[in-house]
């Protein structure tokens, strides 16, 4: 699901006591995707190194397919053969950045707008919650002193859940693929 459409859903159904503008929201939810972005790429927006993967791996097929078409029907490469294949990187070189394209704007305009697969959904969406009672709590504690009376859980206890859920996230998205010699 677009990132849009989750916000706009969100805002929709606001929950009862949330007194954030929208674009605090996005502010929230931009935030949570950037923190999941440290430890994995979004599935529909590939890193630069991704990206030089699949031309790379691309590359090696084209020229392992022209090689067996020249030797025929039949045609076996030998190791020598194989070995001058292009080869596919298994390190991302230096200055080709990993991690998905992320930009530091808070909003959800044209290649900005993620389209999330469930389970990156499953896992953003409970920090983009807490970062918005966060920001909420922060709200309604300054807002004690003008004589408002607050409500909710204190920012510390906030603080507190968003610390263990930020850990969790390191063990749930971090993935890698194993590689076997």
């Amino acid at each position: 699901m677009r990132c849009s459409v989750l916000l706009a859903s969100y805002v929709a159904v606001r929950p009862l006591g949330i007194i954030l503008e929208d674009d605090q929201l996005a502010r929230s939810l931009k935030r949570s995707i950037r923190f999941y972005c440290g430890y994995a790429t979004l599935t529909h927006a590939p890193s630069a190194f991704e990206i030089l993967l699949q031309d790379a791996e691309a590359a090696r097929i084209a020229a392992e397919r022209q090689q067996i078409d020249l030797l025929g029907i039949g045609g076996v490469l030998t190791p020598w053969e194989r070995a001058a294949l292009p080869k596919v990187p298994l390190y991302a070189p230096r200055g080709v950045d990993v991690h998905s394209p992320v930009d530091a704007s808070n909003g959800f305009i044209g290649d900005q707008d993620f389209d999330l697969t469930p389970s990156e959904y499953a896992l953003i969406w409970p920090l983009f919650e807490l970062y918005v009672e966060l920001e909420n709590a922060e709200a309604l504690e300054a807002s004690r002193a003008s004589g408002m009376d607050g409500w909710g859980r204190s920012t510390d206890t906030i603080r507190a859940e968003i610390e263990q859920t930020e850990e969790r996230m390191s063990k749930a998205a971090f993935e890698f693929e194993c590689i076997t010699l």
